[in-house]
């Protein structure tokens, strides 16, 4: 039984609408949650969480993902790195990935510029968007915040 199978039993949830979101570590969890269970995940919302290094064949089922990281992150780095001898993914690789998982063109659109770090003069973020082609169900896009730490 998985931990939503669980959940659903317990509770009054709507099975097209489960949605994981994680900071960080429960970033990296939701990632491989949704991987594992692409069948009961609707969409992940990840801040400065990452995608592992090894890819393996896309998950049966397309998973909306947004992931959302600060370009000056120092505990999960933008660009990919290595926590305790696991490498992972940037920002910008784990999107492409998920976007590909999801059968959705590699080429992102910038979109829109947001305003999310208030510690950051004005429109702080761009909004790329990959949500051409893709499987109906799937789309993925980044949030990456200029300067930001998350």
């Amino acid at each position: 039984m998985t931990i939503t199978s669980k959940i659903k039993s317990q509770y009054n949830v709507d099975g097209n609408r489960v949605y994981l979101i994680g900071h960080s570590n429960g970033g990296f969890m939701a990632y491989r949650t949704a991987f594992e269970n692409s069948q009961e995940i609707a969409a992940v919302a990840s801040l400065t969480g990452a995608g592992a290094t090894v890819a393996g064949p896309a998950p049966l089922n397309p998973v909306h993902i947004l992931h959302i990281h600060g370009t000056d992150d120092n505990a999960i780095a933008y660009a990919g790195g290595d926590l305790r001898g696991n490498s992972y993914l940037g920002a910008v690789e784990t999107v492409e990935r998920w976007a590909g998982y999801n059968g959705c063109d590699i080429d992102g659109s910038e979109v829109a510029e947001l305003d999310l770090d208030r510690n950051l003069p004005s429109l702080d973020s761009i909004v790329v968007r990959y949500d051409n082609n893709c499987r109906t169900g799937g789309s993925a896009e980044l949030w990456t915040i200029t300067d930001g730490a998350s």
